[in-house]
């Protein structure tokens, strides 16, 4: 009588243990974003009130206190956009495809990193096309991939320049290319190893001394394929490293 034998492959193992442990992990971070914005959002509230009040209550005259009043209203009107933000891109794991602008996606995407940017020292180049279509996409999903690049651009130009260096450049362009919407992220950081090139793609690879909570270059490249989109990536170590996304206007299955 023959028998199978079962073979146990501990790679594997490790690795659904590794793909489980990072879901929830994203699952626990999502519910602690969702709790924590909304125990900000409630007193923040009460500082537009009370601040709305204030230039109610006070005429033209009073242009001091007018004065003080509106930069409070505008600095929490910043806050509370930016918390909103932070708790819808919480919900990404139920996000579904969705009628949207793309040049939003990006902008909520700055919204939640331009302070990281701004601490940092950092010059940053927009340059978004005009008129662009209307995609079909998962919001959320794709912003948490725009904040990936980011956040790794941030990282690259830390490891090349000074904290205070006014040399730290990120560039972004947002165009049609042929039957697509391109963003290309670009940063004069300090590049990609030519060895490591072949790996950025691997699930959990990484050269940073500590995790990141991001989604990891594995997960946004997957996200984008989902999208039936490519995500390639050009660097040459210490001098630069450009991210091209192209996703298509119209879905093909």
């Amino acid at each position: 009588m023959n028998s199978k034998k079962s073979i146990i492959n501990e790679e594997e193992i490790e690795e659904n243990f590794d793909l489980k442990f990072q879901k929830e992990k994203t699952a626990s971070i999502g519910e602690l974003i969702d709790g924590i914005t909304h125990q900000i959002l409630s007193p923040l509230t009460g500082i537009i009130t009370s601040a709305e009040s204030i230039i109610k209550l006070n005429d033209d005259t009073n242009y001091k206190k007018n004065k003080i009043a509106k930069r409070i209203l505008k600095a929490t009107s910043t806050i509370e956009t930016i918390i909103k933000n932070l708790q819808e891109f919480s919900l990404a794991e139920y996000n579904n495809f969705q009628e949207v602008d793309l040049t939003t996606v990006l902008e909520k995407s700055l919204q939640l990193i331009k302070p990281m940017i701004s601490h940092e020292y950092i010059d940053l180049t927009l340059n978004i096309e005009s008129n662009l279509p209307i995609i079909k996409c998962r919001p959320q999903r794709t912003q948490a991939v725009f904040i990936n690049i980011l956040t790794n651009s941030i990282q690259a130009l830390n490891d090349k320049f000074e904290r205070a260096s006014r040399e730290k450049k990120i560039n972004i362009d947002m165009m049609l290319k042929d039957e697509n919407i391109r963003i290309n992220f670009f940063d004069n950081g300090i590049g990609i190893l030519e060895e490591n090139m072949n790996k950025i793609f691997e699930p959990f690879f990484t050269t940073r001394k500590r995790k990141s909570l991001g989604l990891g270059l594995s997960t946004s490249y997957n996200i984008i394929l989902q999208h039936f989109g490519t995500l390639i990536i050009n660097s040459e170590y210490k001098e630069w490293t450009e991210v091209i996304i192209d996703i298509p206007i119209r879905r093909e299955r």
